[in-house]
This record gives C-alpha cells, sequence and structure tokens, in this order.
C-alpha cells in the first residue's frame, strides 16, 4: 500500500503562478482541496491548477485550460496508472494573494 502524503502550498502574489512542489516530489495520485495551511483554512477566492505538460509555449501563459479548485472544496483527482508525477509539474494560481492548495498525494 502506497503512504500518503500532504503538500500545502500557500501563493504570495496573485500575479505570479507558482509550482506546487519540488522535482523530488514523486506521487502516482493527487487530489486537491481549496485551503491553506496545515489548518484547512478556507481561501479568499478560488484556485486554478494546471498540469505543466499540458501547457503549451512553456512559461506561466494563460490558465484558461486549468481546473479551479473552490474555497473549502475538492477538486479534480488525478490517478496515473503508469509513471510518476512531480510536485514541479503542478503550477498553482490564485485569484487572492495568500491563497492556496493542501495537495494529498499517495
Amino acid at each position: 500500500m502506497a503512504s500518503i502524503n500532504v503538500i500545502s502550498k500557500t501563493v504570495a502574489d496573485s500575479a505570479t503562478p507558482e509550482a506546487l512542489g519540488a522535482e523530488t516530489q514523486r506521487f502516482n495520485r493527487i487530489v486537491f482541496y481549496g485551503g491553506k495551511g496545515t489548518a484547512e483554512t478556507r481561501n479568499t477566492g478560488t484556485v486554478y491548477v494546471q498540469l505543466r505538460s499540458l501547457h503549451s509555449g512553456g512559461g506561466d501563459g494563460d490558465f484558461t485550460s486549468s481546473f479551479p479548485v473552490p474555497s473549502g472544496g475538492y477538486s479534480v483527482a488525478l490517478n496515473r496508472d503508469s509513471g510518476l508525477y512531480s510536485a514541479d509539474q503542478f503550477k498553482i494560481k490564485v485569484e487572492s494573494d495568500g491563497d492556496g492548495v493542501i495537495a494529498i498525494i499517495g
């Protein structure tokens, strides 16, 4: 049975999307919660997550192809049957400075 871990990511500036975590954080399953910190504090606005490999052109670019994670809600369970995701493949964009996600990985 795979272990389950948590990545808590807060984005300081809504104008600057950030990677969820480091390339060394690898997993094959992930679920996102719209909150911040270990106390699961709700966000002020919606957070958007994009899998970097789906983004054409590189860079931060346009997040129209991202999926929303509502404040206090769960969104998108991704499961990879072969290979692993790494946390740096996910970009986090927030509507409000200081909002973030809690990612449950396994």
